[in-house]
């Protein structure tokens, strides 16, 4: 994938004008808060996805990768900025997990390594971050006698809470778009997926859905090998 790498490297150049209608600024594929995530880190996590995938009989498109893979590091950043705001600790399982993640992927190749264990990773802050999220608020509050369950779910809520509140920009090349709930989804131009501590699972296509093979299989007809996994 060495040719599709290049060529999307190529084909998503920015002018130094930035980003009509956004206060993007050139190579910067969303602002989160105080964070930035650029166009390059999602470019090269989608392309070392897409060389693990390369052998698959099922034709994805790169641009879906690269929807899904901003959805979950958008998600990331915010949950870790909550965590700070409200003074979370994420439990040692955070610790364990992405040890494991590591552990997980260590004989890929170096790219696609790092891929995986970026999405990974991103997810087990994730899923660590809203539960640490929603136990600080809780304690504040007097609220804590919460299941594990509830525990996530508040957390999620106080992510989603927290990206309508803040100033986030989402750079329009990607197709991503923040709904009204504060829930990220892929707009019209991707498949829209929740992101949770499932993230990783979110970025994988299911063969068996037919509802997402009917949608994209016209498309990857229409698309170049650089365009396509």
């Amino acid at each position: 994938m060495g040719a599709a790498a290049a060529a999307l490297v190529g084909a998503v150049a920015l002018s130094g004008c930035g980003v009509t209608g956004t206060d993007i600024r050139p190579g910067v594929a969303a602002k989160v808060g105080d964070d930035s995530i650029t166009v390059q880190e999602v470019d090269e996590t989608a392309s070392g996805v897409c060389a693990y995938f390369k052998d698959d009989e099922t034709d994805i498109p790169l641009a879906f990768y690269r929807s899904q893979i901003l959805q979950v590091l958008v998600r990331e950043a915010a949950t870790r900025q909550v965590v700070s705001d409200v003074g979370a600790k994420l439990a040692a399982g955070y610790d364990d997990a992405a040890k494991q993640v590591v552990e997980n992927y260590a004989d890929l190749p170096a790219a696609q390594r790092e891929a995986f264990v970026k999405i990974d990773t991103a997810a087990a802050y994730i899923h660590y971050g809203e539960l640490a999220a929603a136990l600080a608020v809780g304690e504040s509050t007097g609220e804590t006698a919460v299941s594990p369950q509830e525990a996530s779910e508040q957390g999620a809520t106080l992510i989603q809470e927290w990206l309508l509140g803040e100033d986030v920009e989402l750079n329009p090349m990607f197709g991503v778009v923040l709904g009204e709930d504060g829930a990220l989804n892929g707009g019209d131009t991707s498949l829209s997926v929740a992101v949770s501590d499932e993230a990783v699972q979110a970025i994988l296509p299911d063969d068996e859905d037919t509802e997402y093979v009917s949608k994209v299989a016209p498309l990857t007809e229409t698309l170049t090998d650089q365009q396509v996994c």
